[in-house]
């Protein structure tokens, strides 16, 4: 969030406080923001190329097995 999205928030935020009610949860959510004309990359080409080989073996392995007989680390840890 940038400074002035934050400015915004906090401005309609006041504006619009019912203070007779607590408040236990309060998101924001952005969308159609662009900086750009493309997404910026967060994985290098190399790292990017091993994962979508990780992800073609592990749906192979699933439709053969079941979704449940693979999983990634960090979903396992999860259960």
């Amino acid at each position: 969030m940038t400074p002035t999205s934050f400015a915004a928030f906090q401005n309609l935020f006041r504006q619009h406080r019912d203070h007779r009610r607590k408040i236990r949860l309060l998101g924001v959510s952005l969308s159609g923001l662009a900086h750009g004309a493309e997404q910026l990359d967060l994985l290098s080409a190399e790292r990017r190329a091993k994962l979508e080989k990780l992800t073609r073996a592990t749906d192979l392995l699933r439709d053969r097995f079941g979704f449940g007989s693979v999983q990634f680390r960090r979903l396992a840890a999860l259960r």
